[in-house]
């Protein structure tokens, strides 16, 4: 997989800023350990999106794909939402994957996407009365797809529109349990991962700017439909605290200095457009500008030697 080349349709800035174009690029190319990544992504240290999912910059070999179906009986997909689902998939058969710091393609973002739907629910206090309006109907049509899909929606995670980025990637593990062994499966499925992980949820929810006025009964539901109490979801919720306070100091330092390095050696390239500046984006206009860019720097020569 590689880095993400974002572009914005006008209608999402209350979420994702003044922004049509980002694109940053360094010439990093390396092998990322797949169990230590999704250990991070079910704790919340990062989020599924950073995982190969195949449609979203990343390559798949054919032969992952038929191993997917024979495992899972000829299924490929067997969760919502797909982006997590293929996520799953690719940390459940393979150890590693290699990843470009070089963006592969562009990911587009609209008013009517489907992330939209998810991302803005907890955002409408922040929207016009239009907004909002659009905003709530999108989230009622996308909602409606869901129950008539065949694809199944694990019960430990509660309602898709909790919202919530762990969840989705976890319930996405236990609807392809065929891919794992099952000394793994119960492990994630087991009463003391569920407790985890909703203490992790629990910091998730207290680290969004804004919550949706339901978000805590539909939590209370998820404890509930995973037989845990409040008091032990409390108690991970302040050890996941802890963990993360004691990490924070040695992350950042690392962090700092890997961008201090970056600016440095002057090894990246980053362009950025503003819906205000540009009103009309060619998307083709500016891939060829990029790609230009980038050839001028020589990197992909330098990569493969």
């Amino acid at each position: 997989m590689s880095e993400r080349a974002y572009h914005f349709w006008k209608g999402c800035e209350f979420i994702y800023g003044d922004v049509a174009i980002h694109y940053d690029a360094t010439p990093v190319v390396k092998l990322i350990d797949m169990r230590w990544k999704t250990l991070k992504i079910l704790a919340g240290a990062e989020q599924y999106f950073e995982l190969p999912e195949m449609y979203t910059t990343s390559l798949f070999h054919r032969s992952l794909l038929d191993d997917v179906r024979t495992k899972q009986y000829g299924k490929v997909f067997t969760a919502h939402p797909q982006d997590a689902n293929l996520g799953a998939i690719s940390s459940s058969l393979e150890k590693k994957y290699l990843y470009s710091g070089i963006p592969l393609g562009w990911v587009g973002t609209s008013p009517k996407s489907a992330g939209m739907a998810v991302s803005a629910a907890s955002r409408t206090e922040s929207l016009d009365h239009q907004q909002t309006s659009d905003i709530n109907s999108l989230q009622v049509e996308y909602t409606e797809k869901i129950k008539k899909s065949a694809l199944p929606y694990h019960k430990f995670a509660g309602d898709f529109m909790f919202g919530s980025m762990i969840l989705y990637f976890w319930q996405a593990l236990l609807q392809t349990e065929e891919l794992r062994s099952d000394r793994i499966n119960k492990l994630l499925a087991g009463k003391i991962t569920r407790i985890i992980i909703l203490g992790c949820v629990m910091r998730e929810m207290r680290n969004k700017k804004a919550s949706h006025p339901s978000a805590r009964i539909l939590f209370l539901d998820i404890i509930r439909v995973n037989n845990c109490s409040l008091k032990q979801i409390r108690i991970a919720h302040w050890l996941v605290e802890l963990i993360f306070a004691a990490l924070w100091v040695p992350s950042l330092l690392i962090r700092g200095w890997r961008k201090t390095a970056k600016i440095v050696s002057n090894n990246y390239f980053i362009k950025r457009i503003s819906l205000n500046k540009e009103k009309n984006v060619d998307l083709v206009l500016e891939s060829a500008r990029i790609a230009t860019a980038i050839q001028s720097r020589k990197w992909i020569q330098l990569l493969s030697l």
